[in-house]
């Protein structure tokens, strides 16, 4: 269609219209034209402005930013076009405008002129959702926002024990790492009884959080990297087995790492949290990477597949898509409030059970059931909605495995549910109420995996119960222990 064809009519209302956008471009005026006649609608005019190579125009990026209190980001933004000036003029609603270097302006206020393209900004410690705006100072028109949201930053979830298949990990004071039992890498100590704490997982320093799965173990480090070691499958490229630490691809501000069936999830200090998946690299090879879980935030802990918010509110996550087109979401389990703690088995196919402690010291339990694992007193294939664990109150923590549930109080008893494994070889009967462990006291903190189970005491010894085939429990013969015993070498 040629501006020919168009009335005269229709081509004076484009020619009006274009004009008075200070479109300057010939090809860009003449398809202006060309819109606005056709259509009739003036406001193609303004679009064909943005087009106009000729025409000013304020570049901005980035456009929404989620930072945490106190954090600082870097904003650019560019002036294109003929202007007298290309200074610009930032402001805030809240929080600090600094210069950067090459730029001249208010450093530690809320409002600079600039005439770089970058700035920083200090978000306020206050959370909530704050815009900063630029402008050109030559045309006022030329302008653009940044809508950043901030969220209070989430304290370093802290685990200092972790229990996986028939073997144990220890934290120690010093950033390293202590490992014994079954040998899913090279630094696993299945020999040494006298002293367990060596030898040391050479490559681990400045740990500051573990957790365990089946036979690997997963660390978040001081500087907010994430480490791995054992067999954790497509944590790397080029195999499932590394025995030196890996540090993993991603973001270096992880707060927080649990494991989620054959993968895991990760927390920021921002509060938000990513699963990491398999992703397919082509001719046999894939390899982990981390997905955000959306529409959800101000998540301040993580377990399995749980998420505990500031607001004490639990959320399960939902993974669907395959081979790296995944969606990752979380949905809240309706009827719990005032949540300061939660575990799960979950294996990231929904076949777990999960626990909740509110602030009360009371217990919540929902999921499968099948070996009493609840503490309801009955068995049953599953229970959807969370009920409470009667007979307990006073809790200071719990505990999840594969088919049992464990509480400490606050006196330092040790209560324990579900199957049978840890005081009995032929694991037959389930236990489906709340079950003292006798020779169990002074309990400051338990783990388990699945058919062992380790305990620290106040004073800083660790005990354990179960199955012993790799002396992960004691330096003993025995292949199961059953009542709580003294694991020698080790310390907390």
């Amino acid at each position: 269609i040629l501006l020919e064809s168009l009335s005269p009519q229709a081509r004076a209302l484009g020619q009006t219209a274009c004009m008075a956008a200070q479109i300057t471009d010939p090809r860009a005026m003449n398809a202006c034209i060309l819109d606005v006649g056709l259509t009739g609608n003036t406001g193609w005019a303004n679009i064909a402005k943005g087009l106009d190579p000729g025409s000013s125009r304020l570049l901005l990026a980035p456009l929404k930013a989620t930072v945490v209190s106190g954090e600082r980001i870097t904003l650019n933004a560019d002036l294109i076009g003929n202007l007298t000036t290309r200074d610009l003029i930032w402001t805030s609603n809240a929080g600090q405008i600094q210069s950067i270097s090459g730029s001249s302006g208010g450093s530690g206020s809320n409002s600079s002129s600039s005439s770089g393209r970058s700035i920083e900004f200090v978000a306020p410690m206050q959370p909530g959702l704050y815009t900063v705006q630029v402008r050109s100072a030559a045309d006022s028109s030329l302008t653009g926002s940044v809508v950043v949201q901030v969220n209070q930053a989430v304290t370093p979830v802290i685990n200092r024990l972790a229990v996986g298949d028939r073997f144990n990990a220890l934290l120690n004071s010093n950033g390293t790492v202590s490992t014994w039992g079954l040998e899913v890498t090279n630094s696993f100590n299945t020999v040494n009884c006298s002293n367990r704490a060596t030898p040391l997982v050479a490559g681990a320093t400045n740990i500051q959080s573990i957790a365990a799965g089946s036979n690997y173990v997963v660390a978040v480090q001081q500087n907010g990297n994430l480490m791995a070691w054992g067999s954790l499958y497509n944590a790397q490229a080029s195999s499932s087995q590394f025995y030196t630490p890996l540090v993993l691809s991603g973001a270096t501000d992880w707060v927080g790492i649990t494991v989620f069936g054959d993968s895991l999830v990760s927390l920021k200090r921002d509060g938000t949290a990513w699963v990491w998946l398999s992703v397919s690299l082509g001719y046999y090879r894939s390899i982990l990477k981390p997905f955000l879980i959306q529409d959800i935030s101000n998540i301040v802990n993580i377990n399995h597949g749980l998420l505990l918010k500031r607001d004490g509110t639990v959320w399960n996550t939902q993974v669907t898509g395959h081979n790296g087109a995944y969606v990752v979401k979380a949905t809240q389990v309706i009827g719990l409030e005032n949540i300061t703690q939660i575990s799960s088995s979950d294996n990231r196919f929904g076949s777990g059970h999960h626990l909740a402690l509110k602030a009360d010291g009371s217990v919540w339990a929902w999921g499968r059931n099948d070996s009493g694992q609840l503490g309801l007193g009955t068995t049953s294939v599953l229970e959807a909605v969370p009920q409470a664990v009667s007979g307990l109150g006073n809790v200071k923590q719990i505990q999840t495995s594969v088919y049992n549930s464990f509480v400490v109080t606050n006196n330092g008893e040790l209560l324990v549910w579900g199957r049978n494994f840890y005081f009995s070889n032929n694991p037959v009967q389930s236990l489906t109420r709340a079950t003292l462990v006798e020779g169990a006291f002074d309990v400051q903190t338990v783990q388990s995996y699945g058919s062992h189970l380790t305990l620290v005491r106040t004073d800083g010894v660790l005990m354990g119960i179960g199955s012993n085939d790799y002396q992960q429990v004691a330096c003993l013969s025995d292949r199961f222990i059953p009542a709580p015993t003294l694991i020698a070498g080790v310390t907390w």
